[in-house]
């Protein structure tokens, strides 16, 4: 990873590979799907494409209110999805010295792990999301 997107979910500094974002857009009022996991928010056409709406706050565990107004679009493996952020603070380039992997700091959940490691930045820390586990179906 040479860059990351950086953004604020809760009071969370979380980043996620910039190869991953294939758009930033203003959020739009999802469309509930009935049996959905609790995660998804709802569904969005962006450009004639149906995404789904991820809430990282739910996904993550972070609990609170969605107060959010900016959606990425991002893709991995063939997933498309809106990640739902509280606040975008743009790019970053990344130096790998200050990346660490210790998985004691990664862990939300008992039973997932949504991070594949931290970055530490002069302000606060910031959370490397795993894309991939986070858009998998199965809920947690």
């Amino acid at each position: 990873m040479e860059s990351m997107i950086v953004f604020r979910v809760a009071n969370e500094h979380i980043g996620i590979d910039i190869m991953y974002v294939r758009e930033v857009v203003e959020s739009i009022a999802p469309v509930k799907v009935p049996m959905a996991p609790k995660f998804i928010l709802g569904i969005v056409n962006i450009r004639g494409s149906v995404i789904p709406v991820v809430s990282l706050r739910e996904r993550l565990g972070l609990g609170g209110v969605e107060s959010g107004k900016t959606l990425l679009i991002t893709e991995a493996k063939g997933r498309v999805a809106g990640l739902k952020v509280d606040e975008l603070f743009g790019t970053k380039k990344v130096d790998a010295s200050r990346l660490s992997e210790r998985g004691e700091l990664r862990s939300t959940k008992k039973v997932k792990n949504f991070f594949v490691g931290i970055y530490e930045d002069d302000r606060k820390p910031i959370h490397i999301l795993d894309l991939e586990k986070t858009l998998l179906k199965e809920d947690t």
